[in-house]
């Protein structure tokens, strides 16, 4: 019977956590994953426009979940919210056999502490990476599959492993070329023994995927227009991802959960062959993402950049979360050992790794922040099981039993839980939630009503345009081709549309589209055919007076058919 509540509470809290992130669809990265596969649905869809028709798209191969979800006659939109849901799902169940793998103690306890933390930290780490958004897209089935193979590559089981890490990169190429690197890695701190057979059942599943991918690869890396279209894109395009320079302080979170991971792991006595892949893994995430970061301040090399590492931050803070988890549950409820200079160096090592943590919350959200307060009550409850001992020698054992422990962190659990989904479920939620916002809206119900074939010159930030008003634009900030030749056609339109011959930052070409002139929107309109502009009202400085065909609290459309 008791088992049996325990799996009920199991399921209960995985799905529940896995809402928490919220179920978008049609907003952000989808503007621009979704565009190819909705013009393989409907071929006149944004016809004249270049993007959606005329360039190579990251991750087309998600299009194929578009189609099929179009075939079985199913909303899109909701079938992909669900599908994403039973992604987290899977995922979470994931991480649940990784701790039953690593500890047979209080495994529903430890995975608590585990989800409270994915809960307030929604699993964001640096460079913006994460494992769980609010929306289906590519990385979506690379994090899923990812977080199984790791559990199979910790079991010993290679080739399941190297199955998941294929199927996530089938969807997602970067994990794929990723896992080549850190389970390899892994590999080598395993030991030399068997090496070879280990890398050949690892890597075969992913080097048939790899040889799927590898023409358009090579294509890529001998392009003539490469190494411009990768400054473009790195430093230019997305410096938030690829210029550590940019987020350096994301990197205080990440060292304190490193830290709180090495220093739990050190608690904890695990069986010989388990220790070696666990250790291996761990050691292997950190040394990627150490090197890489080292390899993109000190010096920067772009190829190193290019591979964006930086996405198994995340991963490798989940499984410091995980050994974190495991080590004060076992610790709190076993552990009855005298005071050492070993025990003492092993709690200093949390302390530091906590503090760490504790000034990124501190910076980010304000001292005296309600996320402040709920890390701190995460850590100093743990704190105090682990040294409850040392301390209060003659309290009750009972106390501290099993049952009461697991009472605790659901209570802990319910409590972020709640503050989280209440402040961020519904606003990250766009399939229930007014998006896009009152007056966007307005304006793509308007332009819903202008010919197919028209096209659109719109403020670089209005990232929702094609998917939401259906109509042809030059070019906006957030959706880029993939190929360097794409990319640089991107750049010249977003040149273009800015009268700027150098570009250095996205907040540069907003600035520059508010100072559009006449001169500018007559080349425009002889060099791409466009019909519209759309400007937004008591910003932009065009003095210049043009048919008014659309005008709301926000935006006004201007007809350049009179030019």
């Amino acid at each position: 019977m008791s088992n049996n509540i325990n799996q009920f509470a199991l399921y209960i809290l995985i799905f529940i956590t896995s809402l928490v992130f919220g179920l978008s669809y049609g907003s952000d990265n989808q503007n621009t994953y979704l565009i190819h596969g909705l013009t393989q649905i409907y071929p006149d869809f944004l016809s004249v426009d270049w993007f959606a028709h005329n360039t190579k798209h990251y991750h087309e191969k998600f299009s194929n979940i578009i189609v099929f979800v179009n075939y079985l006659n199913l909303p899109i939109d909701l079938s992909l919210a669900i599908i994403d849901v039973i992604l987290r799902v899977i995922a979470l169940i994931g991480v649940y056999q990784i701790i039953i793998l690593l500890t047979k103690n209080h495994t529903l306890s430890s995975f608590i502490i585990v989800l409270t933390l994915i809960v307030l930290e929604k699993t964001n780490s640096v460079a913006g990476t994460y494992i769980f958004t609010s929306m289906l897209q590519p990385s979506s089935f690379g994090s899923a599959f990812s977080i199984v193979g790791i559990l199979f590559f910790l079991r010993g089981k290679f080739f399941i492993s190297g199955v998941f890490i294929a199927l996530a990169g089938y969807m997602h190429t970067n994990f794929l070329l990723l896992g080549f690197v850190y389970l390899g890695i892994a590999h080598l701190f395993i030991g030399t023994e068997r090496i070879i057979k280990r890398c050949v059942i690892q890597f075969l599943p992913m080097f048939v995927i790899l040889a799927m991918e590898l023409p358009f690869l090579l294509s890529m890396l001998s392009a003539e227009n490469g190494k411009m279209a990768t400054y473009i894109f790195q430093f230019i395009r997305s410096p938030h991802h690829y210029v550590p320079s940019n987020y350096l302080f994301d990197f205080v979170l990440f060292i304190g959960w490193s830290i709180v991971g090495v220093a739990s792991i050190l608690f904890i006595d695990f069986e010989t062959e388990l220790k070696k892949r666990l250790f291996g893994l761990y050691a292997s995430l950190l040394a990627i993402i150490v090197i890489s970061t080292i390899l993109t301040t000190v010096v920067f090399v772009p190829f190193i950049s290019k591979l964006f590492f930086w996405r198994m931050a995340p991963f490798s803070v989940l499984l410091s979360q995980i050994i974190f988890s495991i080590a004060v549950i076992n610790l709190g409820v076993h552990s009855k050992a005298e005071i050492t200079t070993r025990f003492l160096g092993k709690c200093f090592l949390l302390l530091v790794g906590f503090l760490f943590i504790l000034r990124w919350y501190s910076y980010t959200h304000g001292m005296f922040s309600t996320e402040m307060f709920l890390i701190m009550i995460v850590f100093l409850i743990p704190s105090f099981l682990i040294l409850r001992y040392r301390l209060f020698s003659k309290v009750d054992s009972l106390i501290f039993r099993k049952n009461t422990i697991l009472i605790y962190c659901i209570l802990t659990f319910s409590l972020i839980f709640v503050y989280q989904f209440s402040h961020s479920f519904y606003q990250s939620s766009t399939l229930f939630n007014s998006f896009p916002e009152e007056s966007e809206s307005e304006l793509y119900l308007w332009v819903k009503t202008t010919d197919k074939t028209d096209k659109f010159l719109i403020p670089p930030d209005m990232n929702n345009f094609r998917l939401h008003g259906e109509r042809a634009i030059i070019v906006d900030w957030k959706s880029t081709p993939v190929d360097p030749d794409g990319l640089m056609e991107w750049y010249e339109r977003m040149q273009a549309i800015t009268g700027l011959d150098d570009i250095s930052s996205f907040t540069e070409a907003k600035e520059a589209y508010l100072n559009m002139n006449m001169e500018r929107l007559l080349f425009l309109k002889k060099q791409y055919n466009v019909h519209y502009a759309v400007i937004y009202n008591n910003k932009n400085k065009l003095n210049i007076k043009l048919t008014e065909v659309f005008k709301n609290e926000k935006y006004t459309v201007l007809s350049l058919d009179e030019l």
